[in-house]
């Protein structure tokens, strides 16, 4: 079975769309637990104690720029530890062979 192939900004942009989606969610979560118990969400609090011009429209952007960022590193994380993984492996099945192949 052959993979596809992907270049590293296709895994990165994957990763930035998967961070949207995830902060997406969390956000809904957050807001509707926010509502619950008459608290605000913890970005629109940090957007309001740095100062930032309009706290509740700045503590959004802040949360999905996180949300980006977040997925784009699990994505180069995934792909490093999926690379070595892979030599790893690739190690092992030529000592293998060459190992059957020596005696």
């Amino acid at each position: 079975m052959q993979f596809p192939t992907y270049s590293a900004f296709r895994g990165l942009k994957a990763g930035a769309i998967g961070g949207i989606a995830g902060a997406l969610a969390l956000g809904i979560l957050a807001g509707l637990s926010a509502f619950v118990l008459d608290q605000e969400v913890f970005y629109v609090t940090i957007a309001g104690k740095l100062g930032l011009p309009s706290p509740f429209l700045s503590g959004w952007a802040l949360h999905f720029i996180v949300g980006i960022v977040a997925g784009g590193i699990f994505i180069a994380v995934y792909g490093v530890v999926t690379a070595l993984v892979s030599l790893s492996l690739i190690r092992r099945s030529v000592r293998t062979k060459a190992i059957v192949i020596g005696r």
